[in-house]
């Protein structure tokens, strides 16, 4: 006969730490990567209306601005994938 310890709970039936653990971490993983897709979003986002406002407002800063916006949408994606593989 098995001993109950707490209610619920039998002896020999317990949740480890181990197991708690690894879906604390499963779960902070899914979090992180919806958190890092929406990013990419925003970053998208970002790029549509820098491209809107170069068609508007041309000046000779505008190409710079073109390439920090692309190259910050390179990064929230490749960020994104890297999210997806740790």
């Amino acid at each position: 006969m098995l001993m109950q310890i707490q209610p619920g709970l039998v002896l020999g039936d317990s949740v480890t730490n181990a197991s708690l653990s690894g879906a604390f971490d499963s779960l902070l993983k899914i979090i992180f990567v919806l958190i890092f897709g929406i990013y990419v979003a925003f970053a998208f986002i970002a790029v549509r209306q820098i491209s809107s406002m170069r068609k508007t407002l041309v000046t000779s800063f505008s190409p710079v601005i073109a390439i920090a916006g692309f190259a910050h949408f390179a990064l929230a994606v490749i960020i994104f994938f890297f999210s997806l593989f740790i």
